[in-house]
């Protein structure tokens, strides 16, 4: 249809009222979302319009999705979530008229292959959890599918520095599928050591990690293939290619790997950088390994780089299809 296409529609509990927001490509391309009310479903009034990027570029881009969460937690403290298909999104207030933001172009994922996400609305209050799922944009060839999604990611506002900002973790349901456990409750690793994972061959795994890097400037996990690299200086996380802020929270470091056969997605930061990437590992590479580097300086005392883990733990997964 053109540039008017992928409406999104909610129940705004305070104006009773049905909204509806619809990307609407203006003039020259300029992205817009529009949103409209309705009391039954059937009769549309135009309410405002939030104007996103010029043509080329990606904030409000197709696919909008709207929301309210919590902030902390708190249910007297909530903030309206508007985003759209490349995952950038605004925070903001509602009246059920106006969507008024108070931050825009914040960055959601920061890897690739990730488009055009989703939330359920239709959870039950009881469980109050905001889930999405998004379009994973993977390599396939040779399946009996197309591409893939991502795994159900839990979203929540927590406080920064910067204001509030939206996390990504993946939802509790995922344990179910754990079939294999490799556990470390506490462990000190220098560089050099032997790979305390050497023992482990998966196709599939879960990987979550919590350590202090203080003594190291590097932690690196290397999954089936695949570099994901923390740089304590920077404060960074590369996956492969990609680079992302990933902060120290409480002077940890917290990172989560989901390992698919297409694809990695991974999680620092307690949710804050969310970095999916599409692969195509090797089948005969399974294995899993971490190490820590920096500088060792022997001639003044200075100890070789080490981190200490509070957790290094390795699971390794079923399919979620039956296969009866």
């Amino acid at each position: 249809t053109g540039g008017n296409r992928d409406p999104k529609v909610i129940w705004h509990e305070p104006t009773q009222r049905w909204v509806m927001v619809l990307y609407v490509e203006q003039p020259a391309g300029m992205h817009t979302v529009q949103f409209f009310t309705s009391p039954d479903l059937r009769e549309w009034t135009l309410a405002s319009v939030m104007k996103g990027d010029p043509a080329g570029q990606r904030f409000l881009f197709e696919c909008p999705d709207f929301f309210e969460l919590p902030v902390e937690g708190n249910s007297q403290h909530k903030q309206w979530v508007l985003t759209a298909a490349d995952s950038q999104y605004a925070i903001g207030s509602f009246d059920g008229k106006v969507f008024e933001p108070t931050q825009t172009h914040l960055s959601g994922h920061l890897g690739r292959g990730f488009y055009a996400a989703q939330t359920f609305s239709d959870i039950p209050a009881t469980d109050g959890r905001r889930i999405q799922i998004g379009w994973f944009q993977t390599e396939t060839r040779g399946a009996p599918f197309n591409q893939s999604m991502t795994i159900p990611l839990e979203l929540k506002l927590v406080t920064t520095a910067d204001g509030p900002r939206m996390t990504f973790t993946p939802v509790r349901e995922l344990e179910s599928l754990r079939s294999g456990s490799h556990l470390h409750a506490s462990l000190t690793l220098g560089a050099g050591d032997a790979n305390p994972l050497a023992d482990i061959q998966a196709e599939l795994l879960e990987l979550r990690a919590e350590f202090d890097p203080s003594m190291a400037s590097e932690v690196v996990f290397n999954v089936r293939g695949s570099t994901i690299r923390f740089d304590r200086e920077k404060q960074e996380l590369i996956v492969n290619d990609h680079r992302a802020p990933a902060p120290l929270r409480d002077g940890k470091q917290r990172i989560t790997i989901y390992c698919d056969r297409t694809g990695l997605e991974v999680f620092a930061s307690d949710g804050l950088t969310y970095v999916p990437l599409p692969y195509n590992a090797q089948a005969s590479n399974t294995g899993v390994s971490v190490r820590v580097q920096g500088a060792a300086n022997a001639t003044d005392g200075t100890p070789r780089a080490q981190a200490t883990f509070s957790k290094l733990n390795v699971y390794e997964l079923r399919s979620a299809w039956s296969t009866a």
